[in-house]
């Protein structure tokens, strides 16, 4: 869970980020791991300061999508170290269709619910 709370700045939140445990392997060489992963969180945006002012916007966030950390291998006392050189986030995005299909069904739903309106 990361807590990014800053009561100073005007914004803050908290994230929690899952996904399956992951073995390193054994490597001498520098390497990347792939991984599915999930989150939600609340995200605060305030004018100056969260902690004692008014909230400007507010938000929970879900999401999904994959995370693709490239490591750099060294060796201490003859031990590999693994040292985290870029972290990358890819999130699932929806169709554009998908999109279309349920906005158009909702304004269907509202017309048909205003054309009902008007025959009362």
């Amino acid at each position: 869970i990361f807590d990014g709370v800053n009561h100073g700045s005007g914004h803050g939140g908290v994230f929690e980020i899952r996904g399956p445990e992951i073995e390193v392997p054994f490597s001498l060489s520098n390497f990347s791991i792939t991984s599915p992963f999930t989150f939600s969180g609340h995200l605060t945006i305030c004018p100056e300061n969260c902690f004692f002012g008014p909230i400007v916007f507010s938000a929970d966030l879900i999401g999904s999508g994959t995370a693709t950390i490239d490591l750099l291998v060294g060796i201490l006392n003859e031990r590999p170290i693994y040292t985290f050189q870029k972290v990358t986030y890819n999130f699932e995005v929806p169709e554009p269709i998908s999109i279309m299909l349920l906005s158009g069904g909702l304004a269907g739903m509202a017309s048909y619910l205003r054309l009902k309106g008007r025959r009362l």
